[in-house]
This record gives structure tokens, C-alpha cells and sequence, in this order.
């Protein structure tokens, strides 16, 4: 759903529904995590991709790789070793620690960047949190007797 923030509080507002209030937290949350920001808007900009094809950043996400024995940081720490699967197209990312975004100038500092699996990268981000989108069954509003 691509529906601005102020149109869906605004449908809210007009709603009979009790806890409006919570509901209204719940969606500004919502948003400021990007959850329901239109794919156009998460998508990486020009800039931002041709950083991530250069030649510095794939020599540089080695060099990290390698200095992080090709396993995730964040499962080391628990104690669980998640390394490359050779099965599996990507099992290992390299994240910023710090935002990209808000910090580019530390977007090839070797001590700004980790090793981290797919899943703890997702986690980091907030990324998939409710699960993966379902998609709805166009059946499921009609009675059926």
C-alpha cells in the first residue's frame, strides 16, 4: 500500500475505530521505519549503486571478508559461526556501522564496516521484522455458500 502518512491518519480520524490514539503511534512508527514507503523510495539511488560496483568497495569488502575470517560478527558474539554457504547465491554482507547516509566520508573506512549474515543485516535495519509480505487471497472478502 503506497498511501501517505497524512491521508492514512487522516482515514483514521474519520473511522469509527476505538484506540485511535495507539493506532495513530503505531502508524507514525511504522513510517519513520520506512515500512510502507513506496519500493520506488527504498530503492538505492544512482550514486549509491555505483558506490556499491566500484572497484574500491569489492576490493575493500574483501579486504573485511577476509579480516573478519568470512563470519558474521554479530553471531560470533553469541557464540554461533555463520560462514559463506557455497549453496547459497550471498549468506555474507558488509555493513556500515555507521549509516552511510548520514556518514559518507566513512564510506571506505576498513574500521567502519563488519561482517554480517543476511539475517542479523535484515535485523539491523529492520528489514522483514513481520515476516515476509503475504500476498492476499482475492477470495477471502467473498462469502462463499
Amino acid at each position: 500500500m503506497d498511501v501517505d502518512i497524512d491521508v492514512c491518519i487522516d482515514r483514521l480520524n474519520k473511522s469509527n475505530r476505538p484506540n485511535k490514539e495507539g493506532l495513530k503511534k503505531a502508524i507514525r512508527e511504522w513510517y519513520s521505519r520506512g515500512i510502507n514507503k513506496p519500493a520506488s523510495d527504498r530503492k538505492v539511488d544512482k550514486e549509491t549503486k555505483r558506490f556499491y560496483k566500484s572497484k574500491e568497495w569489492r576490493r575493500l569488502r574483501e579486504l573485511v571478508l577476509i579480516r573478519d575470517n568470512y563470519e558474521c560478527q554479530h553471531c560470533k558474539e553469541k557464540g554461533i559461526v555463520k560462514t559463506i554457504n557455497p549453496d547459497k547465491h550471498k549468506s555474507l554482507d558488509v555493513d556500515h556501522i555507521k549509516e552511510l547516509d548520514s556518514h559518507p566520508e566513512l564510506a571506505l573506512d576498513m574500521d567502519n564496516l563488519v561482517t554480517l549474515c543476511i539475517s542479523c543485516h535484515n535485523k539491523k535495519h529492520n528489514r522483514y521484522q513481520n515476516g515476509f509480505p503475504t500476498k492476499k487471497n482475492k477470495w477471502s472478502s467473498d462469502e462463499w455458500w
